[in-house]
């Protein structure tokens, strides 16, 4: 029989779990916060590395919008068209650093990568405003002869950064892409830990990108809301794939976004069972679709 001073045995076993689990939990916040490092940061000795055997090297940019320093990369010849990458949340330039050494791409067009606000070796400022977003994208774009085409290209949340541009200069983008982009607010929909975690007192619970992450996320919904009444001036030529497998941006919203852009007579790829990340999965496909609108721009523009 236990003593009164010796705690029951089941309550020992629970103690015990409690604290493995405690100890877990302890373990993995630590290298989720830690030891990961800075998810979304480019380890530029790496991209080096990868850039040492490749006939053409990205050259490195960096600029200020308001005195924020802002980064990006471009390769390829200057008076071809212009393919500008928009990379998600979080993400940086190397997103598409693959795409940007694919002969067959750097044969028809030059392409610009950039790091958004908040990520690479742009300033580390969240920025929840897509207008804003732009704002700190468009000088790369005014770097650029107005006779090349330009033709947008967005991931994720760079999805709607690139549908802005094309709200807000009409006359400048001929072209827009939209990988599983964000685009209807009935279908924007975040878990209220998200909202929670936005606050000063919780924001150190994060590593760093994911903070800009999530502190420019949650409010999505409202700035595509907001969006709502100006798809209408968007002109450029568009194409929208989407994966029907993706959990984190819903068909729907490739659904709503090629019905709001039925004045530019978009086309739609829905691929069977892909998930979110197809654009490096099925790079091959994604990059012939790309190769085919770039041609159609340049038509269109001639």
């Amino acid at each position: 029989m236990a003593s009164k001073h010796t705690s029951p045995r089941w309550l020992r076993i629970v103690k015990w779990v409690t604290g493995i689990l405690l100890g877990l939990i302890v373990i993995l916040w630590i290298i989720f916060r830690f030891a990961l490092g800075e998810f979304g940061a480019v380890d530029e000795a790496t991209f080096e590395a990868y850039y040492d055997d490749m006939p053409i090297k990205p050259t490195d940019h960096m600029y200020e919008v308001g005195g924020v320093k802002m980064h990006y990369k471009s390769v390829g010849a200057e008076n071809l068209p212009t393919i500008l990458f928009i990379h998600g949340s979080p993400g940086s330039w190397d997103a598409f650093a693959s795409y940007m050494q694919d002969p067959r791409l750097l044969d028809q067009a030059r392409m610009i990568s950039v790091d958004r606000m908040g990520y690479g070796k742009s300033a580390h400022i969240p920025e929840s405003s897509l207008e804003k977003q732009v704002d700190y994208i468009w000088p790369v774009v005014e770097t650029l002869p107005d006779s090349v085409p330009l033709i947008l290209v967005g991931h994720s949340y760079g999805g709607p950064v690139a549908v802005r541009m094309a709200m807000d200069y009409p006359d400048r983008v001929d072209g827009m892409v939209i990988l599983a982009g964000l685009a209807d607010p009935e279908y924007e929909k975040r878990l209220a830990i998200q909202s929670y975690l936005r606050s000063p007192y919780l924001r150190w619970l994060l590593p760093p990108a994911l903070d800009i992450s999530n502190r420019e996320i949650v409010p999505l919904k409202e700035e595509l809301k907001d969006m709502l009444p100006l798809w209408e001036r968007i002109s450029a030529s568009s194409l929208i794939i989407q994966g029907t497998g993706d959990i984190l941006v819903a068909y729907p919203h490739a659904t709503f976004a090629h019905k709001m852009l039925s004045q530019t007579a978009p086309s739609l790829t829905m691929m069977e069972g892909e998930n979110h990340f197809f654009i490096w999965s099925e790079a091959e496909m994604v990059i012939g679709r790309l190769l085919e609108f770039v041609q159609c721009v340049v038509q269109e523009k001639a």
